[in-house]
């Protein structure tokens, strides 16, 4: 049996990789299984990859909004949270619950931050 996946397909008996390429006598045997009646597994579905928003973003958001001032407030009266905002680098992933639960503190909504 196979399972499908990009640009080939993984015989389940071994694990073995086999490309989708006219020359490869597994791929040759594969087209063989095909023709013969056989169906593969369908393929694993990818994940979602995580959206992230860069803090720049966040800070400019929440101005546009009128916030940046309580969120500042908040950051300085709330020493985990003014942690973890400052060991930030690249941004925050939508999802995380601090800081939905930031969002919330201040009054703003995912859906506002985002639009």
């Amino acid at each position: 049996m196979y399972k499908l996946r990009t640009n080939g397909v993984i015989r389940i008996e071994d694990g073995a990789v086999i490309p989708n390429d006219s020359k490869n006598r597994d791929w040759q045997i594969y087209q063989a299984w095909l023709a013969a009646g056989n169906t593969p597994e369908a393929a694993d579905i990818e994940p979602t990859p995580r959206r992230m928003l860069t803090k720049l973003y966040i800070v400019d958001r929440m101005h546009v909004l009128g916030k940046d001032d309580e969120m500042e407030v908040l950051l300085n009266h709330n020493a985990y949270q003014r942690r973890r905002w400052n060991a930030i680098v690249e941004g925050v992933y939508i999802d995380d619950p601090v800081f939905l639960g930031l969002l919330q503190q201040v009054g703003v909504t995912l859906e506002q931050i985002i639009n």
